[in-house]
């Protein structure tokens, strides 16, 4: 993973990362379900 320096940015930074995946996933198993 990507280091700062700081614990709670790089906490933050992992968190967000695993949040956009999630959405990218859930947003093209709707596009692919929707078809």
């Amino acid at each position: 993973m990507i280091g700062t320096g700081s614990t709670s940015l790089d906490l933050l930074l992992e968190i967000g990362i695993a949040l956009a995946l999630l959405a990218s996933l859930v947003l093209l198993w709707r596009n692919y379900r929707g078809r």
